[in-house]
Parts: structure tokens; sequence; C-alpha cells
């Protein structure tokens, strides 16, 4: 426990007794971002933790406020008589012996690593992530998933279709074709880490939601775009693809159905240009959410 001292204040040049305030440690922002990556959504319980038992204590004169010396929780203590932790708890303290304290939290950090990394099954551990199910190819057209998950359907009952899409489209797999529009978004140059948003490209179907703009977005990684890059890098308005390509989100009125191109491989191309084109002049190009 951190007590106040008698000291000179080498500022005032008179002897007072100090008062200790509690300070974040200068660290505990770098730390609580490696705890987030690493412990995902068990940092919630860690990060408070780490918080109150690393800030650092603060003499300070009594009398101008001036700092006069900083005890600090980590590292080996100043005072052998007293090698303990003081963590306030709201009204509430705990006293506990440094060595106890560590011994616990080596504990429960080899515990929370091993129940994120070691369990037999999925664990679901990193923010903003959902689990998802294995892919699997659907035999289903476009004209199918507008039954169901069509602008018209989300109206009608918005519910019933996010449960159809999840139930059934989302994350797996389709082969549809469409006629290109527009290329939304792209890299103008290779990263060394490879890109999983390359570029976005619109596409209209047939039939279609709309008379005058695309109906999905069609996302396409670095990987992809190197697979495909002979279609892409010639495609004009109205050209007809054949694409294959996973579901990931499903479009409203605010936004565009989203697919994003499988990779393949030099000898099995997701994207290609069926050699028929289709007048689509008229389709304009809006400001809209795209992945």
């Amino acid at each position: 426990m951190i007590r106040p001292v008698k000291a000179t204040c080498r500022h005032c040049r008179i002897e007072v007794t100090t008062f200790v305030m509690h300070e974040m440690h200068p660290l505990f922002p770098l730390s609580a971002l490696i705890i987030m990556f690493v412990f995902g959504y068990l940092s919630l319980i860690i990060c408070p933790v780490v918080y109150l038992i690393s800030q650092n204590s603060i003499h300070r004169c009594s009398r101008c406020l001036q700092t006069l010396g900083v005890k600090k929780c980590f590292g080996l203590p100043d005072d052998p008589s007293q090698p303990f932790w003081h963590i306030k708890l709201g009204k509430c303290a705990i006293l506990i012996s440094r060595v106890y304290a560590i011994l616990i939290l080596v504990a429960f950090g080899a515990f929370s690593a091993y129940y994120v990394y070691s369990r037999p099954f999925q664990v679901h551990h990193r923010f903003f992530e959902r689990p998802q199910a294995e892919s699997r190819n659907l035999t289903n057209t476009w004209a199918d998933y507008l039954t169901s998950c069509s602008g018209e359907k989300i109206i009608e009952n918005q519910v019933h279709a996010l449960h159809e899409f999840t139930q059934i489209y989302e994350n797996n797999i389709v082969d549809w074709d469409g006629y290109y529009i527009d290329t939304k978004y792209k890299h103008r140059t290779y990263s060394v880490f490879g890109s999983e948003y390359f570029m976005s490209i619109l596409i209209k179907m047939d039939p279609s939601e709309s008379e005058d703009f695309a109906d999905l977005v069609l996302s396409i990684s670095q990987d992809a775009y190197k697979a495909n890059k002979e279609v892409l890098d010639s495609l004009e308005k109205g050209d007809h693809l054949v694409f294959k390509a996973r579901l990931r989100t499903m479009g409203n009125e605010f936004k565009l159905h989203h697919l994003k191109l499988l990779e393949g491989d030099a000898d099995t191309k997701t994207l290609k240009d069926s050699g028929h084109t289709k007048d689509l002049e008229h389709i304009k190009v809006q400001d809209t959410r795209i992945p």
C-alpha cells in the first residue's frame, strides 16, 4: 500500500506531507490493444484488472501540487518492507502480496491463452467477427434468390427475408451471370500482404430489380484479380459475365447485394466473359455503400 510520506518539496523549499494520486500507466493503451487482439472478448475482463494493477502512484506536494516522486507498480519494490499491491475498486480496496498477484496474473493469462487457442472446437474470440459455417455450392439461380431476398420481399417482411438469407444463402457459393456496368473501386498497386478487397465491380442482373441501376456488387481480392486479370482489364459496359462467387450480405434500399468472387487458379477461372453484350448505356452508377 502506498502511504503519504514527509518530504521537503524542491519547489516550495518547505517540509510537507505528500498526498498520493493514482494515474494510468503510459503503456496501458498499448497493452490494452494487445490484450484485445490476443484475447478478444476476454479482454473485457482482463483490461480493467490490468488498468487497476498497472496504475502509477504519484506523490505530490500538498502545497504546490508538484510531483515529488513516482511509485511504479511494475518492477522491484522500492521499499522491501511493503511489497504489496493496493488495488482500489470504488470505495473498496484489495491489499495483496505482489508475489501472489503476479502468480495469479500468470495463471489467469495461461488459462486465457488455453481457452482462446487450445480448445478442441472453434472459438469465436475476435471483435466484429461472426463464426461462419462451411460454404456449400448452391444450385439456386438469381431468380430463386429474388423470390425470398429481393427489395420487395425486404419491404414486405424484412425479418423473414433476413432469415431466408442467413439460412440458405449467406457464405454459400453460387454460379450466376450478369452484365458488367462499372468498376467502382480498384487499387492501383499490389500489396505485399494481399488485399481482400482489391477492386469492386457493379453487375446488372436479369431479371433486374431496377430499370436504372445495377443489382449487385462483386468484390474481388488481389489474388482473384491476378487469376482473372485478362478479363477484368478488358471489360466494357454491357459485357456478359459468368462468375462463381460467395454471397456475403443481402442488399436493401441503401446498399447493393454483395458477393465476393472466388479466387480460382490458372486452370479454373471464376470469372468468364461469354462474348455477348447488351446495350446498357442508360444504366446509372450511383454513390452507394460498396464493400
